[in-house]
């Protein structure tokens, strides 16, 4: 086919879906959280019940989407309008009583963002996010006795095994890079672990003590004396868990050397263990963006 016709017919295919945009598909607020952790970008109608708060606070507060039938913060979602309310709806929630907690019922349409490590909200304490178009219908069950409430504190397996992975990840990081292999970190790697560094040199769980954060970075790394790690990304494949985050050395004067670690993981009953450890130097005009 032409290359003309070709960039043609994909401008009418955009043309066309920007004019007819994806329909709403009805579905119950659970179901919507089987769908895969990839999150497929589906628009969706669903019925939820939402908390809100007039009380004035420094920080927190957020208010989120839950179900009476899967209440527990695996299926907390962050309420994200993200479009401008409609002045019957801002009307709605400006007449609410300030320095009060409520209970909403509404029937929404938007997209339900996922994520394994918890990413949304303030401070990041929620694994999901639901971006609001339409607000099709709301209302103030608050004083309603027969409303479930949101169950702060039940079994969230999936939110604690995320939050124990981002921890151990943070430690073994920090512990693996700055040259301090502790006990509780040899606890965390597996029989089979082995670390690549940025030369593709392997070292051996026994080999650890002889990796020189020095010799993990292409620059001299003197004066750099601080270091940190970002949060990282975690995919699941298969039956690895993949954290791909940065690491950084960092100056008196904000300058950074930065690497690229990427850890598999597997579970081991109630924890992780860390099975291989692969670094890459990267640009400090990369990691700045």
């Amino acid at each position: 086919m032409p290359l003309k016709i070709l960039l043609l017919l994909l401008t009418i295919a955009s043309v066309a879906s920007a004019a007819f945009p994806q329909k709403a598909q009805p579905s119950s607020y659970c179901e919507l959280f089987k769908a895969p952790i990839s999150k497929d970008g589906r628009v969706v109608t669903t019925e939820a019940y939402m908390t809100y708060s007039t009380v004035g606070r420094v920080d927190g507060g957020d208010s989120f989407l839950y179900g009476p039938n899967c209440n527990n913060e695996d299926y907390f979602a962050i309420a994200h309008f993200a479009k401008k309310l409609p002045k019957s709806t801002h009307k709605f929630f400006s007449g609410l009583p300030n320095e009060k907690q409520y209970v909403l019922k509404l029937v929404v349409t938007g997209r339900l963002r996922t994520s394994f490590l918890p990413l949304f909200g303030h401070l990041g304490w929620s694994r999901s996010q639901f971006d609001i178009d339409t607000i099709e219908s709301i209302s103030n069950v608050t004083t309603d006795s027969q409303v479930v409430r949101p169950d702060l504190v039940a079994e969230a397996p999936l939110t604690e095994a995320a939050r124990l992975l981002r921890d151990l990840n943070s430690d073994i990081v920090l512990n693996l890079l700055s040259g301090t292999v502790t006990q509780q970190t040899k606890n965390s790697l597996h029989t089979s672990f082995s670390l690549t560094d940025p030369n593709g040199k392997d070292f051996s769980a026994d080999q650890l003590t002889s990796v020189s954060l020095k010799n993990l970075f292409p620059d001299n790394i003197d004066g750099f004396d601080r270091r940190a790690i970002r949060q990282p990304t975690v995919e699941i494949v298969g039956e690895e868990y993949v954290a791909t985050g940065l690491f950084w050395v960092e100056n008196a004067l904000g300058s950074k050397k930065t690497l690229e670690y990427r850890n598999v993981y597997c579970r081991d009953e109630d924890s992780f263990l860390l099975m291989k450890t692969s670094l890459r130097s990267i640009s400090n005009n990369a990691f700045e963006r």
